[in-house]
């Protein structure tokens, strides 16, 4: 994880520009960082990986390539995975750091290995089961759907021996 060392650069991601819930996770991130950060993070940057794998390796390795300073590059959805994959590709471990949104399979390695500093899980079964449910209760009874937060998981190299990718 980031110490607290004076003005540490970071970068974010997202593959999907001007998606609605992406670019909100983005102004959250960046907000969070300014208000709670005490000007100890540098948001630089916020890139567009896409959503192809190969482009969005060669979008973090082309940044990386170009601002070998930045201590974190962050996603806000699924594909941060790729950042994870471009640090173990390139022995990067703990020299650029990583985390974000959606656990992939490269994130849970990563955090398994140490090398990802956080992920944050939804609950794909609550999200699917919820909307099922509240639809039947419409088409059966009436009731009408509610708003329901299924929740957060945040995921580190210390709680991953709790997390079960195979019910999340």
């Amino acid at each position: 994880m980031l110490t607290s060392r004076e003005r540490v650069a970071l970068t974010l991601n997202h593959c999907c520009f001007g998606y609605y819930a992406l670019e909100e996770r983005i102004r959250s991130m960046q907000e969070t960082l300014e208000t709670e950060g005490e000007g100890k993070w540098v948001v630089k940057e916020v890139i567009n990986i896409t959503t192809n794998e190969n482009d969005a390796f060669a979008a973090v390795e082309a940044y990386y390539q170009a601002n070998p300073e930045t201590q974190g590059i962050y996603g806000a959805d699924y594909y941060t995975y790729v950042t994870a994959q471009f640090i173990k590709q390139n022995g990067l471990e703990g020299t650029l750091h990583t985390g974000g949104s959606d656990l992939a399979p490269a994130m849970v390695d990563g955090l398994t290995e140490g090398y990802v500093d956080f992920g944050l899980g939804q609950n794909p079964y609550l999200q699917g089961f919820y909307p099922v449910m509240m639809m039947y209760h419409e088409l059966e009874y009436g009731i009408r759907p509610i708003t329901i937060d299924t929740g957060t998981d945040v995921v580190t190299p210390e709680n991953i021996d709790q997390y079960n990718p195979d019910y999340r």
